[in-house]
């Protein structure tokens, strides 16, 4: 539907990929947030009923060029290296710090056809970065 690939598991995190131009094509990797939140919203009475709780995410979505590779001998493993997905873990924890559910990096919101559901929040020092980068926050009450 959105033409992204589930890359890993890590705990309860998904992390999902897009090569570019799938991904930005009808903003597609922002459209896989928004239904998988229409997603959870239609089933929240059951998870309610069932486990007593709204189930919530967050997520980073950012852009840059990885590394992949085989690893392993035994159990072999594709892998993707690269400084992109490190700042996309660090894009995710700001949801926290600006109180959304997604962050979106000025690399990435540039590659999307404007939607009045991200504003930028401006210049925020990411973990392990030696420079401030432009985030965009999903507001979509305003």
């Amino acid at each position: 539907m959105t033409k992204g690939e589930i890359y890993k598991y890590v705990g309860d995190e998904i992390i999902i990929t897009w090569k570019e131009k799938p991904g930005k094509r009808n903003n597609n990797c922002f459209r896989c947030f928004l239904l998988c939140r229409e997603k959870l919203e239609r089933d929240q009475s059951k998870y309610l009923a069932k486990y007593d709780v709204k189930p919530e995410f967050r997520a980073g979505l950012h852009f840059g060029e990885v590394v992949t590779g085989e690893l392993g001998y035994i159990r072999k493993e594709i892998t993707f290296l690269g400084d992109v997905l490190n700042a996309t873990r660090w894009i995710m924890e700001e949801c926290k710090n600006q109180r959304t559910n997604l962050i979106v990096s000025d690399m990435a919101a540039s590659l999307l056809s404007p939607t009045p559901l991200l504003k930028e929040i401006g210049p925020v020092m990411l973990r392990g970065k030696s420079k401030e980068i432009i985030l965009h926050a999903y507001r979509p009450e305003q």
